[in-house]
């Protein structure tokens, strides 16, 4: 929240064969305007324009080929699961 962009050294990730996997900090925002600095920030992105990647869409039957598809680490993007 800082503005700035992190740092992450790509290459040396690359040669370690190392996973970059993003996750939310929301549900580990203790003080209320955390919370609300950070539900403000996204809701500007969107606003902006950001919109999730989204590498396939599986019927909630094809649950288990969905699954397959995250175990495999091939997407490039967001498995969505229809209910």
């Amino acid at each position: 929240m800082s503005g700035q962009a992190p740092s992450i050294p790509m290459a040396e990730m690359c040669r370690a064969e190392a996973l970059f996997r993003p996750f939310s900090l929301f549900n580990y925002m203790a003080r209320a305007e955390d919370r609300l600095e950070g539900i403000s920030f996204v809701q500007q992105a969107v606003a902006k324009g950001l919109r999730p990647k989204i590498d396939s869409v599986f019927e909630f039957a094809d649950l288990m080929a969905a699954y397959r598809q995250l175990e495999s680490n091939r997407s490039a993007g967001k498995i969505v699961v229809k209910a």
